[in-house]
């Protein structure tokens, strides 16, 4: 309830009916889908088009089989209260989306900035994502001068990482537009159990 408040009152105050909205790394449509269901059922906002992308061919490809049925579809319920239209998914990366228009949305916003995990390819010989992962977490624990100048450096590559993708959000967004980022995660050496991402004190001087 308490996540439904939060979208509806972020959204909201910036969106109105007829607007065209993205979604950076859409997955496979459901936050899309139902962010457009909320507006509708809650503050009556219809009529979006939207876009987006996704860095996996398959997630893209799913995606717009379900929104396709969602809002195309004469058999769909949902397409009576919607009335939005589908404008393109695409396959991309979120730090670079040279092919989408700049300055061309009302509203762009990702659920999730999906972090690197080994950002200097410390692990370049492993295979296991977990493997993987655990080459920055040795690193946050060491007490060894080297490897806690290793975290540091990882961090920083996972900062520009983020700042590269928000940077594509804001190039996407009419001036004076919103975008939104719904969860980010923890750097990695603040919370071992996450895969890693940045502090809410990072956010004052990036993008810049």
């Amino acid at each position: 309830e308490q996540m439904l408040t939060w979208k509806l009152s972020t959204f909201g105050r910036h969106l109105k009916s007829g607007d065209i909205i993205y979604e950076s790394a859409c997955g496979i449509g459901l936050n899309l889908l139902m962010t457009l269901d909320l507006l509708d059922e809650h503050l009556g906002i219809t009529n979006l088009t939207v876009y987006g992308n996704d860095y996996l061919e398959e997630s893209v490809n799913t995606a717009n089989k379900i929104l396709e049925a969602a809002i195309s579809s004469p058999d769909q319920r949902i397409i009576e209260r919607l009335g939005s239209k589908k404008g393109s998914i695409c396959w991309g990366d979120s730090t670079n989306l040279e092919f989408v228009p700049s300055d061309a949305f009302d509203l762009v916003f990702t659920g999730y900035i999906d972090p690197l995990v080994d950002p200097l390819n410390l692990g370049a010989n492993l295979t296991s994502f977990r493997q993987k992962e655990k080459v920055d977490i040795e690193n946050c624990k060491s007490k060894d001068p080297e490897k806690q100048d290793l975290a540091k450096k990882s961090q920083k590559a996972q900062e520009d990482w983020f700042s590269s993708w928000v940077k594509e959000m804001i190039r996407l967004a009419k001036p004076g537009k919103r975008i939104i980022i719904e969860e980010v995660a923890p750097p990695i050496c603040t919370n071992l159990d996450d895969w890693g991402g940045v502090t809410t004190a990072w956010w004052t001087k990036a993008i810049i």
